[in-house]
């Protein structure tokens, strides 16, 4: 079931979501309307504050 855009954002992302997420940013960078789009079920600042997330959490393991 897709999800209109003017409905509440999906709380969790799967795994499938951010494998895309993360390969669409290495690919096209971070212009976030680009990568929502081809995600398909994302909009742009969900994809952004994810990826951000991410990075971070990959610094705090990199830092341990």
């Amino acid at each position: 079931m897709r999800r209109q855009q003017h409905h509440l954002p999906l709380l969790h992302w799967s795994r499938n979501e951010t494998r895309k997420l993360i390969s669409y940013v290495n690919e096209f960078g971070e212009n976030w309307e680009q990568v929502a789009t081809l995600l398909g079920s994302r909009n742009a600042l969900e994809c952004e504050r994810r990826y951000r997330r991410l990075i971070r959490k990959n610094n705090r393991r990199s830092h341990k």
